[in-house]
């Protein structure tokens, strides 16, 4: 049994309550990577992919709506790049993508982006949009 001053084992979905989201747990290598037996565990860069499904009659509009998406998005701290992309195979599936510094950055740009994002939640696909890097093995 573990007493109130004792050090738990270390969880990579261990909630940071400084920041309010889970981050790298507090016992992580300070360069973000982090080995659990078979895990491997990344704090660092986050790939950010938001997939729409945009009707023909729609691209026009779909298209200036998401670019000012971008560029709310580039004025928030951790923003790296980014950019809409456009399915060569479906022609209806659209993509912002966008890279961070990390995955708190990320979420509070979408709270700051919010107003500008909801004209096409409609259109959005409904799945994870975060995605950490993983070192090679």
């Amino acid at each position: 049994m573990l007493g109130p001053r004792a050090r738990r084992p270390c969880s990579p979905l261990e909630p940071r309550t400084d920041l309010g989201f889970r981050t790298r747990p507090p016992c992580a290598a300070p360069g973000g990577v982090r080995r659990a037996g078979s895990r491997l565990w990344h704090a660092g860069r986050v790939l950010a992919l938001i997939r729409y499904s945009v009707p023909p009659g729609q691209t026009e509009e779909f298209t200036l709506r998401a670019h000012e998406i971008v560029d709310t998005l580039a004025g928030q701290p951790g923003y790296v790049s980014g950019r809409v992309s456009r399915s060569v195979d479906e022609p209806e599936l659209w993509a912002l993508v966008s890279e961070w510094e990390g995955a708190g950055f990320y979420r509070r740009a979408l709270g700051a982006a919010r107003m500008a994002m909801y004209p096409l939640m409609t259109l959005m696909i409904n799945e994870p949009s975060a995605f950490e890097d993983v070192e090679r093995p």
